[in-house]
């Protein structure tokens, strides 16, 4: 699969120690530079999102497109729910995933445990 939005393509599924129940999404921009990726793990009938963009191209918009891709895709293979593990002092990724409506499930420590409706 190759999709384009914004100038970020995804080339699916990276096969580097990839699991049997992981997909691993790289993102790159027009200029072919990798600027983050995302993973989905499948636990239990459970989907649980991992997400990272590359230090110099944050705060440029691109965790937005990279996270609104992959519920895309999640919501493309008929899943209805995301669930996403978060440094409670990640403020940048907290605010992400608000913009998509992400609500909070519960605090541990310094991990919170979010959830998105697709």
């Amino acid at each position: 699969m190759h999709l384009e939005l914004a100038g970020l393509d995804i080339l699916k599924k990276l096969q580097i120690d990839k699991k049997d129940n992981e997909d691993i999404y790289l993102f790159k921009d027009n200029k072919e530079k990798i600027v983050g990726l995302s993973k989905i793990i499948t636990l239990n009938e459970d989907n649980y999102l991992e997400f990272l963009i590359i230090e110099k191209y944050q705060n440029k918009g691109y965790g937005k497109i990279l996270l609104e891709i992959t519920l895309n895709i999640l919501k493309n293979n008929g899943f209805h729910e995301v669930y996403l593990d978060i440094n409670k002092k990640n403020y940048k990724a907290i605010s992400i995933i608000s913009h998509f409506n992400g609500e909070l499930l519960s605090t541990v420590g310094n991990q919170s445990k979010y959830i998105i409706f697709i």
